[in-house]
């Protein structure tokens, strides 16, 4: 299964502005952002690193807009994104666990609470489960072709 519709151009270099956004009947359209920032969400788990990218990946800006078949389900989109790539980008990526250095924040008060102008957060900052892979690593050997045709903290995912 493929896009119905992929579309992808530089962007212009003088306009600044940037932004995705998935329309009612499916389109999904990013405008001046860089090609990493929907490759994770390709991947087949939740990542929080994507290594391995080549700088025009992160520095490049891009317009890209793809409409899946109708009553395309989110695995089946996330599986044309990898097509996609795979093809149009000679992309090819593996998922990897490994121990790296991270900071531990701690709470420096004996009694346990907050400073005044802290608040607990919201997220859900509990570690993932034992043998999540947590890098994806990711090697483009090509720009795409052009046609005329801030941190997330912890998981990222919202506590309930």
């Amino acid at each position: 299964m493929e896009f119905d519709v992929v579309s992808i151009k530089q962007h212009d270099k003088s306009d600044f502005s940037g932004g995705m956004r998935n329309l009612p009947d499916g389109t999904f359209m990013m405008t001046g952002l860089p090609i990493a920032s929907i490759i994770s969400s390709a991947s087949p788990i939740q990542t929080r690193d994507v290594d391995g990218l080549p700088t025009w990946a992160k520095s490049d800006r891009y317009d890209v807009t793809v409409k899946p078949p109708a009553n395309s389900t989110q695995e089946q989109i996330r599986n044309m994104w990898r097509a996609m790539f795979a093809d149009r980008m000679k992309l090819s990526a593996h998922v990897e666990e490994r121990e790296e250095n991270t900071f531990a924040l701690v709470l420096a008060r004996s009694d346990g609470r907050l400073g005044p102008n802290l608040k607990p957060s919201t997220l859900d900052c509990s570690p993932p489960a034992p043998g999540t892979p947590r890098v994806l690593r990711f090697r483009l050997r090509h720009r795409p072709p052009i046609s005329r045709i801030a941190a997330v903290a912890c998981s990222g995912r919202e506590s309930s």
